[in-house]
């Protein structure tokens, strides 16, 4: 019987969301599967509260283990749980989210019974302040229309790398949680490891780790069930400009190890990655426009400035990022 590995890195979460995302991936466990549930606690002040009651689960077929850390931000997480890992298969989920019936069932099914199938990826919804947005994976990819999408793509890991890295929606993005990985296949493209988060980034990190399972070999199916519930916080431009600063840096730095992985693996990634981030930087001058901190200001403006000597606009698809781009070639571009 085949193991699936879930990790769910934990830090500063609301009780009741914590418990429903841990039961909620508890409640995905049958028969067709043995299941393990790593709950990395990275640094918790309120650790044994939290964690008291599943550190105790062990049933047939289901293991829950808890680990504890210093705080080291999300990817030095999921790294400790990476290391307790033992499953034929990987999933991560968020604390604060919910992972939705049957999905893992489903996944591993089809992992169990198509050897050749090296990672599924199915669709979610993401729960903003407007309310539910729903995202079908495989809409928009190979050409496939709204309905069309409602059936099964299988996809390269070529393919999957190039759109996860021009898009965050189709191929489920860069998002983990969208995501089950065949553990072998991912050994075999990492040298025999599990691939390791970059510990010096808090955003993004989840995509370039995307990017380097997607850069070897990596056979993917792509379904339209909705399979996660995706609780979706936009940061606020408000929160102080050192932070602010200090997160949209962080940005950069990530699109820089994303642009450089991608220039090793296909040119029509790093094109894609290049839109995508201008259509990030653009955003973040754009929500700039009332703030009268002339460094926080200068950091995105020279960033617009450095990708605008990159970016060609043939690689922007819509026609307002047409149009903000030559509107930005004219203000920044000198």
């Amino acid at each position: 019987m085949s193991k699936l590995s879930v990790i769910i890195p934990v830090y500063k979460v609301d009780e009741d969301l914590f418990r429903g995302c841990v039961d909620s991936v508890i409640s995905q466990k049958t028969d067709r599967f043995e299941m393990e549930v790593i709950l990395v606690d990275d640094g918790c002040p309120e650790n044994d509260r939290l964690f008291g009651e599943y550190a105790r689960i062990i049933e047939d077929g289901l293991v829950m283990k808890v680990l504890h850390r210093e705080n080291g931000g999300p990817g030095a997480a999921r790294n400790t749980g990476l290391e307790a890992a033992t499953g034929d298969y990987l999933a991560f989920a968020d604390a604060d989210d919910r992972v939705l019936s049957g999905i893992y069932d489903k996944a591993v099914g089809l992992l169990d019974e198509n050897p050749g199938t090296d990672c599924v990826i199915y669709s979610f919804v993401s729960v903003t302040e407007r309310g539910p947005e729903t995202h079908i994976v495989s809409e928009g990819v190979l050409g496939s229309s709204r309905g069309r999408a409602l059936s099964s793509v299988k996809l390269t890991g070529r393919k999957v790398f190039e759109t996860v890295a021009a898009d965050n929606f189709k191929c489920g993005g860069g998002y983990l949680w969208t995501k089950v990985f065949r553990t072998e296949t991912l050994r075999e493209n990492c040298g025999g490891q599990l691939p390791r988060f970059d510990e010096s980034l808090y955003a993004y990190e989840d995509k370039l780790w995307c990017l380097r399972a997607f850069s070897g070999r990596c056979n993917t199916l792509l379904l339209p069930n909705v399979g996660y519930a995706y609780k979706n916080d936009s940061p606020s431009i408000s929160n102080g400009a050192a932070a602010q600063i200090g997160r949209i840096e962080n940005v950069y730095l990530a699109f820089d190890r994303m642009k450089e992985l991608a220039a090793s693996v296909s040119p029509k990634a790093l094109r894609g990655l290049r839109a995508h981030e201008f259509k990030i930087v653009f955003t973040d001058l754009q929500r700039l426009g009332g703030t009268e901190d002339a460094g926080l200001k200068t950091v995105v403006q020279n960033r617009m400035r450095t990708l605008l000597k990159e970016l060609d606009v043939r690689d922007l698809t819509r026609i307002r990022d047409r149009a903000a781009y030559r509107y930005m070639k004219l203000k920044y571009g000198r």
